[in-house]
């Protein structure tokens, strides 16, 4: 059976066997194909779920839209791998660009991109292109201007700005000035072609074939007046409104480009570009318990076009800001105490709590308490989850969320308590000052305080004899 062995840098991960089959031999394989790894997700006009393509591309730039027939291995799958696929003949069409795939070989790891300060001490430049493209008569119904005001920072832009929003929320970990981020207008397709890559593609459709060869003759259409395309490695775009059913796509991370489309009314609304090109950054979506885009305290869930950073566990994923302590063990019965400023106040912002006491490492997810106040570039928080400790559940890696969705457990005010019972911790906000927040957390042991021991076993706040039940005895 064939085996991969997965790196990042020069650490080597794990040696995986990814098949389908218990035994398998080099006979059983027919024909393979070779290429970078491409994971789309997309986001529908109805933000109920969301769904994944996968795509192999080619080094001539060929794409095909990949089946894993084994959905156990979507997890492990990420954008910017080298791989090496085995189809099914009998349900692959390759002149179709589609393979059907029960076996995957991972040549080399997707490492993860870092947009944070190089080895340098230099910001990470983000550069994109936004590329407005009208399609069969069918205008794009952004322009310049409009785009410009939600982009750049400038006396007459709107306050919250993508530029703003890179620069701040990433505490300036990130640039985005404006001759690295440049919107291209003028991009006139017909109503059906073939793209460089073979496409063939009509504009009455929406499948892969057309966001595809959109895309391409796009960058084509741009080169030929006179843009540098390879300059920008995120590429935005904007189509006109069309029987697509989805309002944006984005592929989750980035290996040497990646792209972002957004159909209609969506490519006026700069929460839209930062969901969207959050999946870029590597970024999935922010959820509550069995709602997928239901953290609304970050772009990446389902709220609206207000500003607000990504929430603390990825801002954390994403090195924008740093633990102010990572807690593995925690004594039972003990209280432990921190001073939380906001995200957008200073880097050092997140607690994360691994609680290895109750399980192995991967098993128990993580958790991240942060403090989110309606200050700078969370001043659109809405109520609810503005001026409250944030607690999250997240199990990705910095720089990678290895498929995993941060969601969100609880929004806590000055005096509320949350308890979590999977892990015996209780978590209690002592107070708020728009600032900061003061957060404590015990680990609780027995429902019933032991009078003798000089701990608060039950994590009531109350030790030994402050216990009423420990007096009356």
């Amino acid at each position: 059976c064939p085996i991969a062995t997965m790196r990042t840098g020069a650490a080597t991960w794990a040696v995986l066997a990814l098949s389908l089959l218990v035994v398998c031999s080099a006979m059983d394989v027919e024909y393979s194909y070779t290429g970078e790894l491409e994971v789309i997700a997309i986001t529908t006009d109805e933000l109920v779920t969301t769904d994944k393509i996968f795509m192999l591309k080619q080094d001539d730039e060929t794409r095909y839209q990949l089946t894993i027939l084994n959905t156990t291995l979507e997890s492990s799958l990420q954008s910017g791998m080298y791989v090496e696929v085995f189809p099914v003949p009998e349900l692959s069409h390759p002149e179709a660009y589609q393979l059907a795939i029960d076996d995957i070989v991972i040549l080399q790891g997707g490492t993860p991109k870092a947009y944070d300060v190089g080895a340098d001490g230099k910001p990470y430049r983000f550069r994109s292109a936004v590329f407005l493209v009208s399609i069969c008569n069918n205008p794009v119904l952004s322009s310049v201007a409009g785009i410009s005001n939600f982009w750049y920072d400038s006396a007459t832009s709107n306050p919250w700005t993508a530029q703003g929003f890179f620069q701040t929320c990433s505490n300036k970990r990130v640039s985005f000035a404006s001759e690295d981020n440049v919107i291209i207008p003028g991009i006139k397709l017909g109503c059906s072609g073939t793209s460089r890559s073979g496409r063939v593609w009509d504009a009455t459709k929406c499948g892969i074939s057309e966001i595809f060869a959109w895309a391409e003759e796009a960058e084509d259409a741009a080169t030929a007046m006179g843009w540098d395309v390879s300059k920008y490695q995120n590429r935005v775009i904007v189509l006109p409104k069309n029987s697509c059913t989805w309002g944006g796509l984005g592929v989750v991370g980035c290996g040497n480009s990646c792209y972002t489309w957004l159909k209609g009314s969506q490519g006026n609304i700069l929460d839209t570009y930062l969901h969207e090109i959050g999946h870029n950054l590597g970024l999935q979506h922010s959820s509550t318990p069995g709602v997928e885009y239901g953290d609304m305290s970050s772009p990446m869930g389902n709220c609206c076009d207000t500003p607000r950073c990504y929430n603390g566990a990825n801002q954390w994923q994403l090195g924008w800001t740093k633990a102010i302590e990572r807690v593995t063990g925690l004594a039972a019965g003990t209280w432990k105490q921190w001073t939380i400023p906001a995200i957008t106040v200073d880097e050092s912002a997140v607690v994360q709590i691994q609680p290895l006491w109750a399980g192995a490492a991967g098993r128990i997810p993580t958790y991240y308490l942060s403090y989110r106040s309606p200050i700078g570039y969370d001043s659109g928080m809405r109520n609810g989850l503005a001026d409250r400790v944030h607690v999250h559940i997240y199990n990705g890696s910095l720089y990678n969320s290895m498929g995993y969705l941060s969601e969100l457990r609880a929004a806590l005010k000055a005096s509320q308590w949350f308890n979590i019972t999977g892990i015996s911790l209780r978590v209690r906000v002592e107070g708020t000052d728009g600032e900061a927040a003061t957060v404590s957390v015990c680990r609780y042991t027995t429902g019933v305080e032991d009078c003798g021991d000089g701990l608060d076993n039950d994590c009531n706040g109350l030790t030994d004899q402050e216990e009423p039940a420990c007096r009356a005895a």
